[in-house]
């Protein structure tokens, strides 16, 4: 059966509601597509934080650098400086804990200040833990003086300087005693024996410890390094050639891994064979070193503590 022919009227009807559907699909839009939002030039984020500091990186767009950078807290300009590379950590101090900050990183762009988002850090809160301070005082004549501390734990703690008491007719004992320890229970005076080709003296003040055990503990006299198992000293006199002055403070994490410093920029190091020099570049008084990863650079750093007080 053939099926009937749509007259031109029909078919002109057709197109016209085709045409009408079309338009209604592909009616002009009138609101402009909004363009992605683009990045600032400045970023601020937070690191860690404690009680009283903060620490921030705050990020610059290479294609600024360099640029002026000026940080502010709560609205308020706290640090001015000129940043030459992409990332820069910055620490703000002083803060009071549990209290939140409100931060912000201003960059100057061809006269133009671009401001960073506003980043708030919360200090953290105080222990709420109750200390009880104990005071121990050793020396009974003289001038007896603790110069380093070495605390393992609350059962095992060293202190080591010159220390004179009275004899057991309460008269003034001449001979000092170089150490003291604690127990857990009770305070020990000691008298190291520390003599051999690099100590004259017996029973010399010593200036610095590290226990590292038990039974491996290293002390100084100054001009020399001794291994202290608890009974007897092993002495190394290898250091004494490499020292500008006094050694004042030992660290380290293991018998091949020591640093000494001391008196005018006196540094050295022992790798478990021998000792080197280390240049300090200064003539100052190193009082302490210190080292850890920064956690900002996953780096090993050694920090050192100088001054002209002696």
């Amino acid at each position: 059966m053939n099926s009937k022919r749509k007259s031109p009227f029909e078919i002109n009807i057709l197109k016209i509601l085709l045409a009408i559907m079309l338009l209604q699909f592909t009616s002009c839009n009138t609101t402009e597509p909004s363009s992605p939002e683009k990045p600032k030039a400045i970023e601020l984020k937070e690191i860690t934080k404690s009680c009283t500091e903060t620490f921030l990186t705050v990020s610059v767009k290479d294609t600024v650098l360099p640029a002026n950078i000026k940080i502010k807290r709560d609205g308020k300009e706290i640090m001015n400086y000129y940043q030459i590379t992409s990332d820069t950590t910055i620490i703000d101090t002083g803060m009071t804990a549990g209290k939140t900050y409100n931060y912000q990183a201003i960059v100057e762009l061809s006269g133009k200040a671009e401001q960073s988002e506003i980043l708030p850090v919360r200090t953290l809160d105080t222990t709420s833990s109750n200390f009880t301070w104990k005071k121990y005082t050793f020396g009974e004549h003289s001038s007896s003086i603790i110069n380093d501390v070495a605390i393992i734990n609350e059962n095992n703690i060293w202190a080591v300087g010159e220390i004179y008491m009275n004899d057991s007719s309460g008269n003034p004992d001449p001979h000092a005693y170089n150490a003291v320890h604690w127990d857990g229970q009770k305070w020990e005076l000691k008298r190291i024996y520390y003599y051999g080709n690099c100590s004259a003296v017996k029973y010399p003040p010593l200036y610095a410890i590290l226990v590292l055990s038990k039974n491996n503990i290293i002390i100084t006299n100054g001009g020399s390094v001794g291994w202290y198992d608890g009974e007897n000293v092993k002495l190394d006199c290898g250091v004494n050639s490499l020292l500008n002055g006094a050694i004042s403070k030992i660290r380290g994490t293991s018998n091949n891994d020591l640093y000494v410093v001391g008196r005018n920029g006196t540094i050295a190091y022992y790798d478990g064979t021998s000792w080197r020099k280390i240049e300090s570049g200064t003539n100052l008084t190193i009082h302490n070193i210190y080292g850890d990863v920064n956690p900002f650079t996953g780096e090993s750093e050694i920090i050192c503590c100088g001054s002209t007080t002696q």
